[in-house]
């Protein structure tokens, strides 16, 4: 299915031209129609004679309402660009122009209108006059075709040559990217509850998905699904949808969200992006206000210009666009930037990166990593888009802006070069969640890891190890790529990873000589009667450190709060347990203080042991097998 969308200036026909294609009046509201004007986002369809299936987004032409039609042009994949034949090009005309170049759509047809209005001398002239016009902008190859809405003069004309530009459209990579819809509307239906719209960049939704509204990262589920005014169950790219969404209440969208996937985008207030300014622009300087339009969103930003202190008309700049409030992009997004006061168009920009750090002015190394961003080969994009991070492979490549398969041809010839690292697999056994990094940053992984632990020795010399979730917090990582990470080295002879814990294979828990002697005098109250370990009042004063020694070498058994025994005596009370248990018979309390020599306090205790271990249990006065 193909989206195309109207442009032009006010009041050259481009809604009666949709309603002669489609049938439909695409101005939805009563005002729209008494005025005469289109005041918002219009939609119909219609199939081609070559049964291609079309979408047809209306948008205003007047210069007040631009920034309606700058939400209806996203996701545009050509566009009528409508001029009325009695009046040529006009200023909306030119701007509307100006505004489909900065947004890459350079797949269309120049419309012109009202044909029926002049005779041929004239049609033949300004059909001349706008193939000048146009000679530098993205329309500079399209074919004119004139079209009469009113008498349907040309229609068969335009709907053959529409047929010819959807044959020359390239192909969508639909399965490959992650699921993207900018809301252009949002109203509710009784009984329904709330509705969206937009044109599906990426991917497929399908009825029952569970959906994220970013940027506020609601979470909701798609009830119903619509395009053309039939119920679909999945909708894919290029397709006009309204969601039926569950779980969202209609006051908390508005138009420049964003419907995705829960976890597939990061809001952001910063964009690195390359700057073009209009033919007309006035200078632009280094933070300079200025509305950003990307997607169906209008945003307040400053400009920072990174190598320069102006801009002038018909120049590119490397800049840095700070945003007042959060946003969804990826690399190679376009969008436009206007001067809020007088309001105009002045410049269009490509997002570079998306999640990008705060950059400082007049730094090489900026620039030279933006320029790589620009015309960087494949493998040298994902290096940059990786910067200091490791990333799930599905998040580098959409954070890259490569398609699938240029991205894993990147990936191919980054791994062979030794500059990219498949941390936990191998090209072969590569999926979505695999974590991607730089060879330079996994090294310094590597070195940060091995420095937390030395130091965690150092500081802790008695402790064995450092419990993986404490290593995992200090390394600053999510439990999926920490992971990830520590089954990648857990084959490193350096490291040694049991359980929960993580320590450098080298690293031996060793008391001083002095805590040895500590050792050896607060072992020896326990050896004089092991049955009858010593009461806290009795225990001499110890370092918590060499306590957690002791129970971690198990040169003591903890069995209860304050109650403790030498191994050896731990193990023959154990044993006669199991032994009685064996034989069938039951324990009482009696029994284990006379067979283990020891108080009443203690055999209790013991019990209890054996009662939480599951090896006995409680019945009446006595313990039976568990």
């Amino acid at each position: 299915m193909i989206t195309l969308g109207t442009a032009g200036h006010v009041d050259h026909g481009k809604s009666s031209l949709v309603q002669a294609l489609t049938g439909i009046n695409p101005d939805r509201w009563a005002e729209e129609q008494r005025r005469q004007m289109t005041l918002d986002l219009g939609f119909a369809w219609f199939n081609t004679p070559a049964g291609h299936s079309v979408n047809l987004v209306d948008v205003p032409g007047h210069e007040r309402l631009i920034k309606q039609m700058l939400a209806g042009a996203t996701g545009f994949d050509g566009v009528l660009f409508v001029v009325a034949a009695d009046e040529g090009m006009q200023p909306q005309s030119h701007e509307h122009l100006q505004i489909l170049s900065h947004l890459g759509i350079d797949q269309g047809l120049i419309v012109l209108s009202k044909s029926d209005l002049v005779d041929a001398e004239w049609l033949a002239f300004i059909s001349s006059e706008i193939q000048a016009q146009v000679a530098n902008t993205s329309l500079a190859n399209a074919p004119i075709v004139p079209v009469s809405a009113r008498t349907g003069a040309g229609m068969a004309q335009l709907h053959t040559a529409i047929d010819r530009l959807i044959s020359q459209l390239p192909a969508r990579t639909i399965q490959q990217h992650t699921p993207r819809l900018p809301i252009d509307r949002v109203f509710s239906i009784d009984g329904f509850g709330t509705v969206v719209t937009g044109t599906l960049r990426d991917g497929n939704l399908s009825v029952g998905m569970e959906i994220e509204i970013q940027p506020q990262q609601l979470r909701g589920r798609i009830r119903g699904l619509q395009s053309q005014q039939i119920s679909q169950q999945s909708v894919q790219a290029g397709m006009r949808v309204a969601i039926n969404l569950s779980g969202i209440e209609r006051q908390q969208l508005k138009r420049g969200d964003v419907v995705t996937l829960p976890h597939s985008f990061a809001p952001t207030n910063l964009l690195d992006v390359l700057v073009a300014t209009t033919a007309d622009a006035p200078t632009l300087s280094h933070n300079m206000p200025l509305q950003l339009y990307l997607g169906s969103a209008e945003i307040s930003c400053s400009l920072a210009l990174l190598d320069r202190d102006t801009l002038p008309a018909e120049a590119q700049a490397f800049a840095q666009l700070r945003l007042n409030q959060a946003s969804i992009a990826q690399r190679g997004d376009r969008g436009i930037l206007r001067r809020a006061s007088p309001a105009a168009t002045i410049a269009g920009i490509k997002v570079l990166d998306a999640h990008p750090q705060r950059h400082r002015r007049m730094r090489p190394a900026v620039i030279a990593h933006l320029q790589q961003l620009v015309s960087g080969l494949p493998h040298e994009i994902l290096i940059q888009a990786i910067a200091q991070q490791c990333l799930p492979w599905q998040q580098l490549q959409q954070r890259s802006g490569l398609d699938a398969q240029t991205a894993l041809e990147g990936l191919t010839t980054g791994c062979n070069n030794g500059m990219i690292v498949i941390v936990s697999a191998t090209l072969a056994t590569l999926t979505v969640s695999s974590l991607i990094t730089s060879s330079g940053y996994w090294q310094q992984v590597q070195t940060k890891l091995r420095q937390i632990l030395a130091e965690y020795h150092q500081t802790w010399p008695l402790r064995q190890a450092m419990p993986r979730e404490e290593l995992r917090k200090r390394m600053g990582l999510e439990a999926s790529s920490f992971s990830q990470i520590s089954q990648a080295l857990a084959t490193q002879p350096w490291l040694q990873i049991e359980a929960n814990q993580i320590k450098l294979a080298d690293h031996q828990a060793q008391p001083s000589p002095s805590q040895q002697g500590q050792i050896q005098a607060l072992l020896g109250l326990w050896q004089i009667n092991p049955a009858l370990p010593p009461s806290r009042e009795h225990w001499p004063s110890i370092d918590q450190e060499l306590w957690r020694y002791l129970l971690q070498t198990k040169q003591l058994i903890q069995i209860a709060p304050e109650v403790y025994f030498l191994p050896t005596h731990y193990q023959r009370m154990y044993s006669w347990v199991l032994a009685q248990l064996a034989n069938g018979q039951s324990i009482s309390l009696a029994q284990a203080r006379d067979a283990w020599q020891t108080s009443r306090k203690y055999a209790q205790a013991m019990l209890e042991h054996c009662d939480q271990l599951r090896i006995t249990r409680r019945v009446g006065d006595e313990r039976v097998s568990y």
